[in-house]
């Protein structure tokens, strides 16, 4: 539990300041530990008291907005926006209390109208508003997750991509994706960005509860890098772009674009997460080790590059055995004397 700091009084005596419920309360102690041992347990006291006052009777609407108004200062915009529409989601359990709800029932109605994914992120937020509220949750059985693939361009088909979208208002926007960028990345880049053939990723525009806002920081500490420009083209928009945003349409609109050129050239569907994928199958195809992949694409963790060149692994694997199922396709049966 993080309280303010302590700090030591001309008298000896240590001092530290709270705020609570909008009043100021001062806690002062002979020693430093002392003092922050009093501090702590005065605030576990006030929350105990305040969680206790606001689950008698309040509605999961209430509890919900507490919830969230409490952490909003130290949960990233998206999380917040994130936590804010799941309570639009369920506006059917805005003015019931937590014991009247049939948790499991509204698990599985939900389960008839979203993904797995959605359920699971939906009911772990509603499970933590009613244990902050002090109340005990039961236990849920939630809808099985299917890990979705998602769609992207073989070595093969980016070339392809490349005729196909040259020229086109995004173009700028899908070759930084194909550079390993996400798409809160590349919408945070200006063109001071991209300069001596690298592109320096720095910061993230996300989405907030009122709209994009931008973050000085990445996902992570890996997300802070510098990326060769490998797209000459790339460096040529970049150069002739004007000052700002290098990408100035909205987030969806460059995941639709995408889409529509690789739709009509014939091409997989993979949307601005899909090309980051292609760029980490290029590395894979070009024989980069997953620690050199992480440093171009700025995933958080070696599992993560481990599981993609896995499945990139798996996919080469029944490619080549395709290969060779037609190969025998064609060869005549012989009899035991080798003859056709």
């Amino acid at each position: 539990m993080k309280v303010p700091k302590v700090r030591r009084l001309p008298s000896g005596t240590y001092r530290c300041r709270l705020r609570l419920g909008g009043e100021e309360i001062s806690i002062t102690a002979p020693t430093e530990r002392e003092c922050l041992a009093k501090a702590r347990q005065v605030k576990a006291d006030y929350l105990a008291g305040e969680r206790a006052s606001v689950a008698c009777g309040a509605t999961m609407k209430l509890l919900a907005d507490r919830y969230v108004a409490d952490r909003e200062a130290v949960l990233s915009p998206s999380t917040v926006a994130g936590y804010k529409k799941i309570i639009k989601r369920y506006p059917h359990l805005h003015n019931r209390q937590p014991a009247s709800v049939r948790w499991q029932a509204e698990v599985n109605l939900a389960a008839k109208k979203y993904k797995p994914k959605t359920v699971k992120n939906d009911f772990g937020f509603w499970s933590s508003v009613v244990r902050y509220a002090g109340l005990q949750m039961p236990t849920l059985r939630l809808p099985q997750i299917v890990r979705e693939e998602h769609a992207w361009l073989t070595a093969e088909q980016i070339p392809v991509f490349l005729d196909a979208i040259y020229g086109n208002p995004h173009e700028l926007g899908a070759l930084l994706a194909l550079h390993g960028l996400r798409r809160s990345e590349l919408l945070a880049l200006d063109k001071g960005s991209i300069w001596g053939g690298t592109i320096y990723v720095r910061g993230a525009v996300v989405d907030g509860p009122d709209g994009l806002v931008e973050k000085p920081e990445n996902k992570n500490t890996a997300s802070r890098r510098a990326v060769p420009v490998m797209i000459p083209r790339l460096q040529e928009l970049a150069d002739a772009a004007p000052d700002g945003k290098l990408y100035q349409f909205k987030p969806n609109t460059l995941y639709r674009a995408i889409n529509r050129v690789c739709k009509s050239a014939g091409l997989p569907e993979p949307g601005v997460h899909g090309l980051r994928h292609s760029f980490v199958s290029l590395c894979w195809h070009a024989g980069l080790s997953p620690l050199q992949t992480i440093a171009l694409t700025g995933h958080g963790n070696i599992e993560t590059m481990q599981r993609i060149y896995t499945h990139l692994s798996e996919a080469d694997k029944k490619e080549g055995a395709d290969l060779l199922r037609v190969f025998f396709s064609g060869q005549q049966p012989r009899n035991s004397h080798g003859k056709a």
